[in-house]
């Protein structure tokens, strides 16, 4: 398994949990070897514990260079990409140190299955090896089609010039890697038909996202109150969109109805903190524990703005037995709604879909706790680690 970010069972990005509990089902039948990187600023809490899953942990040292902002700085990454055949977020995680060891235990045939735990290791893959052994990829939300939907957005108009340059390169690229592959995998069904639309023939198969439940127990009781909380995940480009639109549009229509409501904002950016002065906001330390927080909230709101693929932070919430008010992009691939399934999550993308979804779980506790149910025993029958191991393994033995 190679793995450009260190996995990890907490951390902001899907990637890095999900590597962590594959590796942990995974390794009850299989001998796995995982190569992977780690920044100068990670913790080493959890290295020992994956030693003990592994057959051999390789780690290299990454220094990831921060992307600039600013028109100038974005030419330059699209003039890159155009060059490079490869965007910078995928070039920043290369290693030729790590590159050599993998080559050299390739040649010396020492693995049935290869598999990259998210695209951005695709670079580590040569072409020749297809021949050799079975190569998977998983594939956290395609790159052209997290653009593609970026771009249809109105809120990015002023983006939209060098989205819609970046979308055919994106294209061109995703096509390309994915040609390398035995089989591919994506975490919902819509990022599936985006990467259909490439026309490759290689397989594709669905394998969803997961939760810890051991981690984000349900709840036992119901908060009293019109506690709001807001957890930012890995699309960090759009964060600050989030962030600005539920704190200056949603939440004051949601105060003027309900003048004792609050808003605890987890996990944002330094940039976004000023917001914690406003009234009824609050900025939840870095320190603070993700499940105590949730355990506190009345409603969990994510109006997630874009990014393809399975979110997390909605499946945290729904295993905590937090009521969620999402976006498409907040519940893409959850069986929360529509006549063949139990309401597990309230869907809104307007700001009148969110005042009047948040509006209706303060105001009916049989409806918060009918959700908080629904949602609980959604992810323990379809989002728990030991079945989606399950179905990673099956791709990887066929």
């Amino acid at each position: 398994m190679i793995s450009a970010v260190l996995p990890s069972p907490d951390s902001y990005s899907s990637i890095p949990i999900r590597t962590f509990n594959l590796i942990r089902h995974l390794s009850h039948r299989h001998d796995v070897t995982l190569v992977a990187q780690k920044s100068d600023m990670a913790s080493d809490r959890y290295i020992e514990t994956l030693s003990e899953w592994l057959e051999e942990l390789v780690i290299f040292t990454h220094h990831q260079e921060l992307p600039s902002r600013g028109l100038v700085n974005r030419a330059k990454r699209v003039g890159q990409l155009l060059k490079e055949g490869r965007p910078k977020s995928v070039l920043s995680y290369y290693s030729p140190q790590m590159q050599q060891w993998i080559d050299q235990k390739i040649a010396e045939k020492q693995f049935d299955v290869v598999s990259c735990e998210g695209s951005i290791n695709e670079t580590y893959i040569r072409r020749e090896w297809q021949s050799q052994l079975k190569m998977v990829v998983n594939i956290h939300g395609s790159l052209y089609g997290t653009s593609e939907k970026y771009l249809e957005r109105s809120i990015s108009a002023k983006k939209s010039f060098k989205e819609q340059l970046n979308v055919p390169i994106l294209r061109r690229y995703e096509k390309q890697y994915c040609s390398k592959f035995s089989a591919l995998v994506t975490t919902t069904n819509e990022d599936k038909r985006y990467i259909q639309q490439l026309e490759t023939e290689k397989p594709i198969k669905v394998v969803p996202n997961g939760v810890n439940l051991d981690l984000f127990p349900t709840r036992n009781y119901a908060p009293e109150g019109y506690q709001l909380i807001y957890i930012s995940h890995q699309e960090e480009f759009t964060i600050p969109e989030e962030v600005n639109w539920l704190c200056q549009w949603i939440f004051p229509e949601i105060k003027k109805r309900y003048s004792q409501v609050s808003l605890k904002l987890v996990r944002i950016p330094s940039n976004l903190s000023s917001w914690g002065n406003s009234p009824g906001i609050e900025v939840a330390p870095s320190e603070a524990s993700l499940p105590n927080l949730l355990q506190e909230s009345t409603v969990c709101v994510l109006p997630i703005q874009a990014g393809l693929g399975m979110k997390a932070v909605t499946l945290q919430a729904m295993a905590s037995g937090v009521p969620v008010v999402g976006s498409d992009r907040a519940l893409e691939g959850l069986k929360v709604d529509g006549p063949s399934a139990k309401l597990s999550a309230m869907r809104a993308n307007a700001l009148e879909e969110y005042i009047y979804s948040i509006g209706r779980l303060f105001q009916q506790e049989s409806l918060r706790e009918r959700i908080s149910q629904n949602a609980r025993a959604l992810v323990e029958k379809s989002h728990n680690w030991e079945t989606i191991a399950q179905q990673y393994e099956t791709v990887l033995s066929q």
